[in-house]
């Protein structure tokens, strides 16, 4: 139910109306379908895509994007419609716009968010000897630095992945992927290949000649040295410290020199 309730709140938030509970519910199986599968689809070899559901997901995700498209091109048409080449390779920024606003309502704010409020209710109910949390209610106008306190003790997500090398692009050598490299956001994608003739989708690797590392977020929040004596327990701190300190939301971790 969590699940949907945020779907409803980020929906209404994203496209200024509101989704019904029955479209939430299909948009939350969608999004479970897609979690279980994510993890092994990287290192599923290609053939067996058509096997594995992955039409039925990709189809459902269509769908969402051109949904979501039209609401957005009513929205922000204007801007939209001024951008030429910003958004290549997608075919238009319309298009990547309602990717995009897919990725945060299934992954990214969808799922996370759920997650997290799941997080501070154990926080304030569980009776285990093991919860760090020694409050029962949350303390008046400190909502936001009780939210924060608990996806810092308990991350939505504990790992943050980065590329420190790409897999080579299908079709291409390793210079010259490596040529598409560029700093400043200027990093093109990989060209698009033809779709094989036995998976019915192109040709990508998602992995081979990469080097990837992950940023663990569990370590990080709970570091004594960033953190002090006792980083692993919940205690409530000041906002500040959580805008200095804080490296698992979005907006403390960002760096404007990027």
């Amino acid at each position: 139910d969590l699940q949907r309730l945020v779907h409803q709140l980020l929906y209404r938030h994203v496209f200024g109306s509101q989704a019904t509970w029955e479209m939430a519910e299909k948009f939350v199986a969608m999004q479970d379908s897609i979690i279980r599968s994510a993890t092994i689809s990287q290192a599923m070899p290609r053939i067996f895509y058509g096997l594995a559901g992955y039409s039925d997901i990709e189809r459902n995700m269509r769908d969402y994007v051109y949904a979501y498209m039209v609401l957005l091109e009513e929205k922000y048409g204007d801007s939209l419609t001024s951008l030429v080449d910003e958004c290549a390779p997608s075919p238009n920024c319309s298009v990547q716009l309602a990717s995009g606003a897919v990725d945060a309502l299934y992954a990214a704010g969808g799922f996370s968010l759920p997650t997290g409020i799941q997080s501070g209710l154990a926080l304030l109910y569980s009776t285990s000897a093991t919860n760090p949390c020694t409050l029962d209610q949350v303390p008046v106008g400190k909502e936001t630095e009780f939210f924060l306190e608990t996806i810092r003790v308990i991350p939505p997500v504990y790992g943050f992945p980065y590329w420190k090398r790409r897999p080579i692009c299908e079709g291409l050598s390793d210079s010259e992927t490596a040529a598409l490299n560029a700093p400043g956001g200027n990093t093109q994608a990989c060209p698009v290949q033809p779709n094989d003739w036995l998976t019915g989708y192109p040709p990508v690797n998602q992995w081979q000649g990469g080097f990837r590392e992950v940023v663990n977020m569990l370590s990080s929040q709970h570091d004594e040295a960033a953190w002090g004596p006792g980083a692993s327990q919940f205690t409530m701190r000041n906002m500040s410290e959580y805008v200095e300190k804080f490296v698992g939301f979005a907006e403390f971790a960002s760096d404007p020199s990027v």
